[in-house]
């Protein structure tokens, strides 16, 4: 065999186990074990089909092809920084490196297994006690008490203000205190509850509600996301009764987020590796670029369970509701006028749609993991408490 062949053999061999890390990806997530030999398998197998490529021309090309390797890590790692400081950069270029940053490098706090637990009624919470949490954009303090829940115990006994949402309400990118519903307490002078945990849907916040003492509430503050349908169709289809995953399910997600979490050498470029090939091969990529969620509103069906699960909030509840949308990257008015025209069409006594849309813009959300930031919060709990001022939501109490 000759030297060619030997290396043409050893980029195969490089390309095969690449493969692996791309496809087979659960393979590795079965210990910890697997998950160091994920990361060396992804870093070795790029270095091995770049050497292996320039060693065919020559040895000081091979040298040269890995070099360009680690420029190019060293490129991506700039860049990042670049987006983080506000500057901006080519869509295209955003696009990649939000890819980058959401599939392959955030921590997921809920499955991250010092931050957050298995639940059995509502699959996790976060873990009770006080913590940092931290990704690239943000590094934040978390006090959490006994129900899992982001706020102090003292909020759990006799709130007059309950929210229910998902990372947004939770302040996900923000310190507790810059939380839209901490910073909604302090200009009502309202005690408040904020039950949000990252991911939950309309479906789980009921839940949620439905454990925690609310006979003292006078207001329920419900954000919705686009991303709930999936849940809430689920769970009105399932007659309102939500299959929680096993344990061990929620313990394989602890391993992918683990798997994802940790940095190696040359992981950017193994990641924009797989992203351009997938774009090669006209394959939908998903991105943290500036797509709307919810851009294109939400079906019928969506609007009716939606719905549908606030009735059985409003069952257990006869204080107002203030409904609002808030989608990844920026929010568009469309979902919350078919709110609108839903409650035009079936009205519901008591439910109220705050405009959110009049308040963020998407200079308002993170470059890179799609939450609000400390001014998007502020704007938007401003506007809150303009509204519920407003319309008198307290009046009566």
């Amino acid at each position: 065999m000759t030297k060619n062949q030997k290396l043409i053999l050893l980029i195969l061999a490089g390309t095969f186990f690449l493969a692996l890390t791309y496809f087979r990806e659960e393979w590795f997530t079965q210990s910890h074990t697997g998950l160091w030999t994920y990361r060396l398998i992804a870093m070795g197998s790029i270095l091995l089909i770049a050497s292996a490529k320039g060693r065919l021309f020559s040895k000081r090309m091979m040298w040269v092809a890995i070099l360009s390797l680690f420029l190019l890590e060293g490129g991506f790692a700039l860049l990042f920084q670049i987006v983080i400081s506000g500057r901006e950069l080519p869509e295209k270029v955003t696009k990649l490196l939000g890819y980058i940053y959401l599939f392959h490098c955030r921590d997921y706090i809920v499955y991250d297994e010092d931050r957050g637990r298995y639940d059995e009624h509502l699959f996790y919470t976060l873990k009770p006690g006080d913590f940092e949490y931290s990704n690239m954009e943000f590094s934040t303090d978390y006090q959490v008490n006994q129900s899992g829940f982001r706020d102090d115990e003292a909020s759990l006994n006799s709130p007059e203000i309950i929210f229910l949402g998902d990372s947004y309400t939770m302040g996900w990118g923000v310190e507790q205190d810059e939380s839209f519903a901490s910073l909604l307490e302090k200009n009502l002078g309202r005690k408040a509850l904020n039950t949000g945990i990252a991911s939950y849907g309309t479906a789980r916040e009921l839940l949620a509600f439905e454990r925690i003492q609310h006979d003292s509430c006078k207001l329920v503050v419900l954000q919705f996301c686009p991303n709930d349908v999936k849940e809430n169709r689920s769970f009105v289809k399932n007659g309102f009764h939500l299959d929680i995953s096993l344990k061990t399910f929620f313990e394989e997600e602890v391993m992918w987020n683990k798997l994802y979490q940790v940095y190696f050498p040359l992981k950017y470029l193994h990641s924009a590796i797989y992203y351009f090939a997938q774009k090669i091969k006209n394959q939908p990529v998903e991105s943290g670029g500036r797509e709307a969620s919810g851009k294109s509103g939400i079906s019928d069906q969506e609007l009716e369970d939606l719905f549908a699960v606030l009735k059985k909030i409003k069952e257990q509840f006869d204080g107002n509701i203030v409904l609002f949308n808030l989608g990844m990257n920026i929010t568009t008015p469309l979902v919350n006028e078919q709110f609108e025209i839903w409650l035009m069409e079936h009205p519901m006594d008591g439910v109220h749609v705050f405009p959110s849309t009049d308040y963020l813009s998407e200079k308002d959300y993170l470059p890179l993991d799609t939450h609000l930031t400390k001014g998007g919060n502020k704007k938007l709990a401003e506007g809150l408490a303009g509204y519920v001022k407003e319309h008198g939501l307290f009046q009566g109490f």
